[in-house]
């Protein structure tokens, strides 16, 4: 009887451990998606006041951004009716992303987002 507790008492901690690496491992993938999400979130934003600048003054040049949550840098180039946006993020955790958006002015439209 005593033997059968044992194993039994066994059989569950080697369950409930499994159980809890299982759920260490999903929280740093979520951990890892959230760290995605934010630096994406970020250079999104970037993208969006570059491209509301440059759509109410066909001269802006670019510059830097800040954040509570990281920095980015945009450059515009090109002449006439095309431009280049060129923009590299960085969060408040050292991660970076750079993003690249080509547009017309007139119609004002992205042409592509790479």
């Amino acid at each position: 009887m005593i033997l059968t507790v044992l194993i039994i008492s066994a059989l569950i901690s080697v369950v409930m451990i499994r159980i809890a690496i299982g759920s260490l491992a999903s929280l740093n993938n979520f951990s890892v998606d959230l760290k995605s999400a934010k630096i994406k979130n970020l250079t999104e934003t970037c993208v969006d006041e570059a491209l509301l600048s440059l759509s109410r003054d066909d001269a802006y040049p670019g510059g830097a951004l800040t954040y509570s949550d990281g920095t980015c840098t945009v450059a515009v180039s090109g002449v006439g009716n095309n431009r280049t946006i060129t923009v590299n993020a960085t969060d408040s955790d050292g991660r970076a992303k750079s993003l690249t958006i080509t547009v017309t002015l007139s119609p004002f439209a992205i042409t592509a987002w790479e």
